[in-house]
């Protein structure tokens, strides 16, 4: 008796119908006598094909164990959104074992969306299984333009890693190779900075930033807070996260200190600063000055409209694309903020 049958559908993809044999469905961990799984080509049906009879021969033969064959025909995709990142979500896949950050799940997330799920969500699993090569290979290619490719072959390989768990694959081929995918951009960018001299600003950069910063601010091509915000997060050297999540509360402008106990996510949510730390710095009489000429300026602001300022209220703010004021800033405010003063003064 044949076990598998391929038919065309009226839509244009093929159906695999499987006849699992009675004495193997206990062995593949499978109760119905028969299995159908809906593909787009052909070749991905023949493809399927084999895999099928290879499971059932093994099962014969003993060497499978409580398999349910028709799952590892799903494709990374699917297997992604059904299994994985739910997964992911309550803290069960990698090694850390913990619940992430909303700020960092929607990284993840992203990181799916535009750059692994293209390379592999239409592959099926048992397809990438047995191809490493294709997996590395695809990597690799990606490594030329994307430098942070070593977190996409982290993930990529966590999914194989949880595919193999819920037994949809009957071993994980992908996570020991993994390791051969190079960081090609990454190492391109750290060279690029060797030979130009590192990241850090030369003493005659500096003066020109601080220069165009102060040319900007006395033609008033640049307001208060952002002047503020530009020294205030060149002197104490902290993250911008960490500057976009200061409240009044964290400031003392008549002891001149700033306590640097959380961060801003990229949702307008505080979180605790990237190392848990709390720092507080020593702030020079001028910040002071400036600090207290701006609370003043965003106490008459908000007033206006409004709003009354308590000890929560974030130090740095703006009014969105909505017209809605008072809203915390984005993760780029301070970038196109200097990507501004680049382009016009400094050139």
């Amino acid at each position: 008796m044949n076990n598998v049958s391929i038919s065309k559908t009226k839509s244009g993809s093929y159906q695999v119908n499987v006849y699992i044999p009675s004495d193997v469905r206990q062995a593949l961990g499978v109760s119905h006598s028969r299995l159908a799984q809906v593909v787009k080509t052909k070749l991905k049906a023949h493809e399927l094909e084999t895999n099928y009879l290879n499971q059932i021969s093994q099962a014969r033969m003993g060497k499978v164990s409580n398999l349910a064959v028709h799952n590892s025909a799903i494709t990374f995709e699917d297997f992604y959104k059904k299994d994985w990142l739910p997964a992911y979500l309550s803290g069960s896949t990698g090694h850390a074992g913990q619940v992430p950050r909303l700020s960092t799940s929607n990284l993840t997330q992203r990181l799916f969306r535009l750059h692994i799920l293209p390379l592999f969500g239409s592959y099926t699993l048992i397809e990438l299984n047995n191809n490493p090569s294709l997996v590395i290979d695809k990597l690799s290619q990606h490594a030329i333009t994307f430098a942070n490719v070593k977190q996409l072959s982290s993930y990529t390989s966590q999914v194989f890693a949880e595919a193999k768990y819920r037994k949809y694959l009957n071993s994980d081929n992908i996570s020991p190779e993994i390791h051969r995918v190079p960081a090609t951009r990454k190492i391109q960018l750290k060279r690029h900075r060797e030979v130009s001299g590192g990241d850090a600003l030369t003493v005659n950069e500096l003066l020109d930033w601080l220069n165009a910063v102060e040319y900007d601010y006395q033609s008033q091509q640049l307001c208060l807070q952002d002047y503020v915000m530009f020294f205030l997060t060149l002197f104490i050297g902290d993250r911008k996260s960490e500057t976009y999540g200061l409240q009044w509360s964290d400031i003392s402008l008549e002891q001149g200190y700033i306590d640097i106990i959380h961060s801003l996510d990229e949702n307008g949510n505080l979180q605790p600063t990237k190392e848990g730390k709390q720092t507080r710095f020593k702030i020079t009489h001028k910040l002071v000055l400036l600090l207290r000429v701006w609370k003043t300026k965003q106490c008459q602001q908000l007033t206006a409209t409004g709003i009354n300022i308590t000890p929560q209220q974030f130090v740095f703010t703006y009014t969105n694309a909505r017209g809605q004021v008072n809203q915390p800033v984005n993760p780029f405010y301070l970038n196109n903020r200097l990507k501004t003063i680049r382009s016009g003064t400094l050139s």
